[in-house]
């Protein structure tokens, strides 16, 4: 296995969770159920291209963007059962698009 660099994964999933929270209010109800898989199908080829980008073994960056899905994903599921996160990591994100009195 090619080795993997800690700093990127860390990276990565910060990014990840950050939009993740950033982004799932502004989603209809309908597409907020598949954002593990856009996370996904989003990481693995941008650490494919980070790693390709820095000449690093490009499976070892699709590796980071995969483990940096799962670790993004894990935080957040983690995150939603400690109290005082929960006031953080929401089901609504961070932005939202207002509520329906406002339509």
């Amino acid at each position: 296995m090619p080795p993997l660099e800690s700093s990127v994964l860390a990276i990565l999933t910060s990014v990840a969770t950050i939009m993740a929270q950033l982004i799932k209010g502004l989603l209809p109800e309908k597409v907020k159920q598949y954002l593990p898989l856009i996370l996904a199908v989003l990481l693995v080829p941008i650490g494919t291209l980070l790693a390709y980008a820095y000449g690093r073994d490009p499976i070892a960056g699709a590796l980071e963007g995969l483990f940096a899905f799962g670790s993004a994903v894990g935080f957040y599921e983690a995150a939603s059962k400690v109290p005082v996160a929960k006031q953080v990591f929401t089901s609504e994100g961070w932005i939202t698009r207002g509520s329906q009195d406002e339509q």
